[in-house]
């Protein structure tokens, strides 16, 4: 109860609370049934029913129609629960809990709505204005004693000095005056009574508008002693207090520091995904013009940045939700609590600096209330931030290499110079919990990634720099060409050229090929090992990853083949080897385990008749060893009668060598003569002697 006055010619306004714990912070939210005390009878009654069921909390009314006190009870419950009675604010045990009901007092009474409820009020907000807007009024009256009804208690026209004041509820704190206007006066009225002259009409209403700045739950009171005959000075205490109406913020302003914001995906970065932010909100006024429909919350959240404070808005939790801005169509991710921290006063201020973590690329909007939306029964108070970020993946990985020399038999770890080699991987933005930021696109999307190759070979250095515009091939791969943050290279034909046909150079013994990641703002690259341009082994500020597992080595080579001669009666092999340069000349190639021989490559470039056949040693095409034929293979020339063959194998464009001397690269060729052997024709006869 807001106090402990009645009238006999108007009910007692009370409300009745089912608490689930001790502090009553939580409602029992089973149904509760009560036979309430005293008994209905003929004086007295409850107006709103003797037996009662309800949830929660319900609003009751206890009507006495002669003068006296009542002590106010149950006599039984379901389920059973101990009493507590509050009034003003003030628990005053069950023996306390009486109302003393008088055939004179004083009403606050809701003029517009025709009852003696003040309703909801915004802080600082005028009760005459916007939001439940209503014409309030304190009216004095008595019994009158023929009908038991209200009447007026003063004289038409009067003023008469009231001694008013307010009541905090209890769990509340309070501090500010209300702002009470009447008669275009305006007073400060406090916790503490104190004498106003309110101006009364012909119903004995002072017509009145109240203000109150902070966030509270409280009552008016107001109390006078009546002369009735000045000779005998006799005289009446008329007292009143309103119900206990709530007052409750406007809104709740949010800030971020200044780096928080961004409009669209070219403003600065604010947090990588995971990574924690203060969001700091305080509880404010109502200022006009922010609430032109009236229904008690901002229209637009972001002019309430600078409003006013409404103190003492306290223990209540903040519940922020996030909903994605940018970028179109993108996925929305998830705003997990790190620490909430309910509101308090901190001096001046009711706030509440919470700490979060957002788990996807992009930009966001903020959308707050309360954690259990209501205060004090009144309902929720809402708070927008928008354009929060930018929010930018914490890490990258690679997966998926494709990265090995094209020679890998029998522990050769070789590709040739301008051999097509396969080259794919997949660069994942991800976030703290290694999921894909489908959302790193459309300009959210900073990072570059760049393929190199160096040679780490010591004393043979090269960096990735004097390799750049030889390794070709690389596609024209970004991070626009998918949708689900990933960047992705599946290169079947990559190429580290040759200097040119007639320039070898070499061999690069150990080289390393990377995938270098830049503008990551801040990310960390899983498994970075790797630098472009540094030789030394990278231990931090890596910004690469090594995609082949195991050194590559790449040479300069080419395909010889050689001279023969033999019977036009037997088949003639075809001698066959491939070299490489090893900085002096070209030598064997001992690690070519692979290069095919296959006699279609060969072709017959003169005579033109009679023309050779070919067969393989074993009967199968095969692949080189160790740089030549393997045992018991090759190539073999079938003979067609006696004669000079110069044949010509085509052979892969990076075995090819400039056998001319003129800087065209060539197939390698060789000359077959088939025929018996016999003497100079100058030579008749010759005779070898023995001594």
């Amino acid at each position: 109860m807001s106090d402990n006055q009645g009238l006999t010619c108007q009910a007692k306004d009370m409300a009745l609370t089912a608490c689930a714990n001790d502090t009553c912070d939580v409602l029992f939210d089973q149904p509760s049934s009560l036979n309430l005390s005293p008994d209905n009878s003929g004086e007295q009654s409850w107006v709103t029913g003797e037996n009662i069921s309800f949830t929660g909390t319900t609003n009751i009314q206890f009507a006495k129609r002669t003068t006296g006190s009542a002590t106010i009870g149950y006599n039984t419950a379901d389920p059973s629960a101990p009493l507590r009675c509050y009034i003003g604010g003030k628990n005053v045990g069950l023996s306390g809990c009486k109302v003393v009901f008088s055939d004179a007092g004083f009403i606050f009474k809701n003029e517009s709505d025709n009852n003696t409820t003040i309703p909801t009020q915004l802080s600082g907000k005028p009760s005459n204005t916007g939001f439940n807007a209503k014409a309030l009024a304190i009216q004095a009256v008595k019994t009158n004693i023929a009908t038991g009804a209200c009447e007026a208690a003063f004289p038409v026209g009067a003023e008469v000095a009231l001694d008013l004041a307010y009541t905090c509820s209890a769990g509340v704190s309070c501090s500010d005056p209300v702002q009470l206007s009447n008669n275009n006066r305006v007073y400060a009225i406090e916790q503490s009574y104190k004498s106003v002259p309110l101006q009364f009409d012909d119903e004995s209403k002072a017509q009145i508008v109240i203000n109150y700045p902070d966030a509270a739950q409280l009552s008016l009171n107001a109390k006078t002693n009546l002369i009735l005959d000045p000779i005998t000075n006799l005289s009446v205490n008329l007292t009143g207090s309103s119900n206990e109406y709530v007052v409750k913020p406007f809104g709740l302003a949010m800030s971020l520091p200044n780096d928080g914001f961004a409009t669209d995906a070219a403003g600065s970065l604010f947090k990588l995904t995971g990574e924690t932010f203060d969001l700091k909100m305080n509880a404010v006024q109502w200022l006009a013009g922010q609430d032109n429909n009236n229904d008690g919350y901002p229209d637009n959240y972001s002019e309430i940045t600078n409003n006013p404070i409404a103190k003492h808005f306290i223990n209540e939790q903040p519940l922020v939700t996030a909903q994605l801005k940018l970028p179109i169509a993108g996925t929305s991710g998830t705003l997990a609590v790190v620490n909430t921290v309910a509101f308090k006063d901190t001096g001046s201020l009711s706030e509440s600096i919470s700490q979060y973590s957002y788990d996807q690329v992009g930009i966001i909007d903020l959308i707050a209330g309360l954690n259990d939306g209501d205060y004090f029964g009144a309902g929720d108070i809402k708070g927008e931030l928008y354009n929060v970020g930018r929010f930018a993946p914490s890490q990258f990985k690679i997966i998926g290499v494709q990265a090995a020399a094209q020679c890998t038999d029998y522990g050769s770890n070789l590709t040739y110079l301008e051999q097509p080699f396969e080259l794919g991987f997949t660069v994942q933005a991800q976030n703290q919990n290694n999921q894909l930021m489908s959302n790193y696109r459309a300009g959210f999307d900073k990072s570059v990634v760049q393929v190199s190759a160096e040679n780490n070979e010591a004393g043979n250095y090269v960096p990735a720099s004097s390799f750049a515009s030889r390794l070709v091939n690389l596609g024209e791969n970004n991070w626009g060409d998918t949708n689900d943050g990933q960047w992705q290279m599946n290169q079947s034909n990559v190429t580290l050229k040759r200097l040119g046909v007639d320039q070898p150079d070499g061999p690069f013994a150990m080289v390393n090929l990377m995938a270098t990641l830049t503008n990551i703002e801040r990310a960390t690259l899983i498994d970075a090992n790797d630098s472009p341009n540094t030789q030394v082994t990278c231990s931090t500020n890596c910004n690469s990853v090594r995609l082949n597992s195991v050194p590559i080595e790449f040479r300069f080579g080419r395909l010889v083949l050689g001279n023969n001669a033999g019977s036009d009666l037997d088949r003639l092999l075809i001698p066959m080897e491939s070299q490489y340069w090893d900085g002096n000349g070209f030598v064997v190639n001992s690690n070519d385990n692979c290069s095919v021989f296959q006699h279609p490559k060969l072709s017959q470039v003169s005579p033109v008749s009679p023309v050779l056949t070919y067969e393989y040693g074993n009967g199968a095409a095969g692949k080189l060893e160790a740089g030549g034929y393997p045992v018991n293979n090759g190539i073999y020339a079938k003979p067609n009668g006696s004669g000079t063959f110069t044949l010509e194998y085509n052979t892969y464009d990076w075995l090819k060598w400039d056998w001319q001397g003129d800087q065209s690269q060539l197939n390698p060729y060789a000359i077959l003569q088939f025929g018996h052997f016999r003497g100079n024709d100058w030579v008749i006869y010759w005779r070898e002697t023995r001594e």
